[in-house]
């Protein structure tokens, strides 16, 4: 029989594991959401830079003269003898490439939960690495040309950008559901306990809620649309009377749709304008703030069903192994017994 001590130990580490994997998620959720923000606010107010078009244009964006930050605290330090280093050119680039670095080492960090999810966050965290590495075109001069594919239409940058969201909207669309299986349901009564706040700091619960009822009004809208596009490929889902896993999932397809569409959206506005404007960063920045609410909500649903630390004490519903279900070829599904996925033959999917 164990003693306390030993109980205590038992348990500390299981919670030091289950926070371990907590803080990489909020470190994406805050890199997600924080990103365009920082460098429009950061590079006028500290590096006097205007808003630029888009935000991989911040790697070559010059700093014509010291923002209204920097001035003042520069006088201040002054006054007492400091001074500031003079800025280099593109002073922003420093910090565009950092926090994609830091960006896309954690996603190849983070574990995923079976092996098709981990698989896509290393695409997806080695490709956030290249659009690092790959800047955009600039013309600045011939050291600012970028590698160019398919002639100059698109550049490695852009490529691995398209490919960094594509995996992640992969993640969402096809392995986000892997953790439901087994999650409590709730009775009409206690939806409301389903979304905790609380593992979310209090001065951006406000933010956090209105980006998710956006995502809840689009869910009639778009979940359908995945759930017919999986059932093309023969691809089952939760079974629908499973209301508080449907809850997540819709959610899931949602910002998995909205990772693919806003930067192809970005994209496609480029060549029809011929450049750069400000609809393009708005839509790369819906792009990235999908991605963030994605974790987010992977986080309020870890916490809601507390997988994470009943798996660390064996006493998780989840199964051994995410369901495979793919189709046999003659339109039918092959059953499955995990708890929570449909079975159905001859084509279409049918609730338990």
């Amino acid at each position: 029989m164990e003693n306390v001590d030993e109980v205590s130990y038992r348990e500390k580490l299981q919670q030091h594991v289950a926070n371990t994997y907590r803080s990489l998620r909020f470190v994406l959720v805050t890199i997600g959401f924080g990103f365009p923000v920082f460098l429009v606010v950061v590079g006028k107010l500290w590096y006097g830079i205007h808003w630029q078009d888009s935000m991989s244009a911040y790697y070559w964006a010059d700093s014509p003269s010291d923002g209204y930050l920097r001035v003042l605290i520069a006088g201040f330090l002054q006054r007492l003898s400091f001074h500031l280093a003079p800025l280099e050119r593109a002073p922003m680039r420093s910090w565009f490439v950092g926090l994609l670095f830091v960006l896309g080492i954690f996603l190849i960090v983070y574990t995923g939960f079976s092996d098709l999810e981990n698989r896509l966050l290393n695409v997806a965290g080695g490709a956030a690495l290249g659009v690092a590495l790959f800047p955009m075109g600039w013309s600045c001069d011939t050291n600012c040309q970028a590698t160019s594919i398919f002639g100059d239409k698109i550049t490695l940058h852009g490529l691995f950008a398209i490919i960094t969201f594509a995996a992640m909207a992969g993640v969402s669309i096809w392995c986000a559901k892997d953790t439901l299986y087994g999650i409590p349901e709730q009775s009409d009564e206690n939806k409301q306990t389903i979304d905790d706040y609380s593992v979310i700091a209090f001065g951006f619960r406000w933010f956090i809620w209105i980006i998710i009822r956006i995502i809840d009004f689009l869910i009639p809208i778009i979940a359908p649309i995945v759930v017919y596009f999986r059932r093309s490929l023969h691809l089952q889902d939760l079974s629908s009377n499973q209301a508080t896993r449907q809850h997540y999932l819709g959610r899931y397809y949602v910002t998995g749709v909205l990772m693919a569409v806003f930067p192809a959206f970005a994209f496609f506005a480029t060549l029809a304008f011929n450049d750069q404007n400000k609809l393009t960063f708005f839509l790369e920045l819906a792009g990235i703030w999908a991605f963030a609410t994605y974790w987010t909500i992977k986080s309020m649903e870890l916490e809601y069903s507390q997988h994470e630390i009943l798996t660390l004490e064996k006493n998780s519903a989840l199964p051994p192994n995410p369901p495979k279900v793919k189709g046999t070829g003659d339109g039918a599904k092959r059953p499955s017994k995990a708890l929570g996925v449909a079975e159905s033959s001859g084509g279409s999917a049918q609730p338990r």
